[in-house]
């Protein structure tokens, strides 16, 4: 008969804890969300669900292509059209109409509405920002062995909603930002 010691225990013991722990590290790499399935039923050149004055147009173009893009598309739990028209509008300060209109059926269940959001843009401002102001943020990309940190800069091209910002970098390229996470430049 084999005669297994305390010692030799703990020495599988602490080998199988240390292959754990050396495991988990390589197994917690993101994987990227699957696209969201969607199905456009219908299109519009304007829609709404307030009341326009047309006699006194003073309507801007306050945000492109909003409730389109795969975040707000699996956010949207939307029973009717008239709700996602309402929600798209209300996501952006100011909005009021939608233009280019594209209307979707999500995971065969919700609707969601996405489009050029025009309504009366307003001076008013969220936590000292304002449409125009610069702004820099750290963007951290994570490796297999190491994680770097960079800086990113733009201007701030609408609010979005009272948690994000839209912003354009120096590239053209617009991103979606928290508020909590930029920083204003003098």
């Amino acid at each position: 008969m084999m005669k297994v010691s305390f010692a030799s225990i703990k020495n599988i013991a602490l080998l199988s804890l240390v292959l754990v722990t050396f495991a988990g590290c390589f197994i917690q790499i993101d994987t990227p969300l699957p696209p969201v399935r969607k199905v456009q039923i219908g299109q519009a050149n304007m829609i709404s669900i307030r009341n326009i004055d047309v006699n006194n147009f003073k309507y801007e173009l306050l945000a492109r292509y909003a409730g389109g893009s795969d975040k707000e598309l699996r956010q949207s739990r939307f029973a009717t059209i008239n709700e996602a028209v309402e929600q798209t509008v209300k996501r952006v300060q100011g909005g009021e109409f939608l233009v280019n209109a594209k209307i979707y059926i999500v995971e065969n269940a919700y609707y969601a509405v996405e489009g050029d959001v025009w309504g009366i843009k307003s001076d008013t401002n969220y936590r000292g920002l304002k449409v125009g102001d610069r702004v820099i943020w750290d963007e951290k990309d994570i490796g297999i062995f190491s994680t770097t940190v960079s800086h990113k800069y733009g201007i701030i091209k609408s609010f979005k909603d009272d948690k994000t910002c839209l912003i354009e970098q120096k590239n053209g390229v617009i991103v979606e930002k928290k508020y909590d996470e930029i920083t204003k430049m003098d």
